[in-house]
């Protein structure tokens, strides 16, 4: 383990025995808000400390959470991304196979950046190591957009541009008064025809 200061309280984590996202549910769950925040990112944890008392050690003593633990949520996902077709090529599969992939993958979110609201899921079959981030990032990438770099699967919340590469397209639009996939959550995409406008993020009771 490493721990690295990159404030006067703010702290990065990295070579962790467990997955960021264990802990950051963890310390999230046993200290309150006003302490201390943990942040995970897919390899790393941000630790911030607010109040007087509490050190950084103290806080990776907490047991991680169980790998078990975690909201699920679905996302009907209309698998039409025009890079579906070069995914195929890399992985040496069809097309229909790949939106099977991406149908049947149980997914765990590992972290939320880049832009508010973009979960970084994983993880894809090994195959899909071969998919890696596009050469010429697109300028543009529609709001709602499914993409995939290596095993890793993406939903941009917003339009902006992007590298990733698009496998489909769904509903999902970022509001900050919406409840949305955090670190742990689990993830299933659900194939569909077609899209319902409004029809994004559930969690599964």
């Amino acid at each position: 383990m490493r721990i690295e200061r990159i404030g006067e309280r703010a702290y990065r984590v990295t070579q962790l025995e467990v997955e960021p996202w264990r802990m950051a549910l963890a310390v999230r769950r046993t200290v309150s808000a006003e302490v201390a925040e943990a942040v995970a990112g897919p390899a790393d944890l941000g630790l911030f400390l607010y109040a007087a008392g509490v050190s950084v050690e103290e806080l990776l003593a907490i047991p991680p959470a169980e790998p078990t633990e975690g909201r699920i949520w679905t996302l009907p996902v209309c698998f039409d991304g025009e890079d579906l077709a070069d995914v195929a090529h890399r992985v040496s599969r069809s097309i229909d196979e790949v939106r099977e992939d991406l149908a049947r993958a149980d997914l765990r979110c590992v972290a939320v950046g880049f832009r508010p609201g973009f979960p970084y899921l994983e993880a894809l079959p090994e195959a899909y190591t071969k998919v890696t981030r596009r050469d010429s990032p697109r300028t543009q990438v529609p709001a709602g957009a499914v993409a995939i770099a290596g095993r890793r699967v993406g939903v941009y919340p917003q339009g902006g541009p992007g590298g990733w590469n698009l496998v489909g397209s769904s509903a999902a639009r970022w509001s900050p008064d919406l409840d949305w996939p955090a670190p742990g959550d689990r993830v299933r995409l659900v194939r569909v025809e077609s899209l319902t406008p409004g029809a994004a993020w559930r969690e599964s009771i």
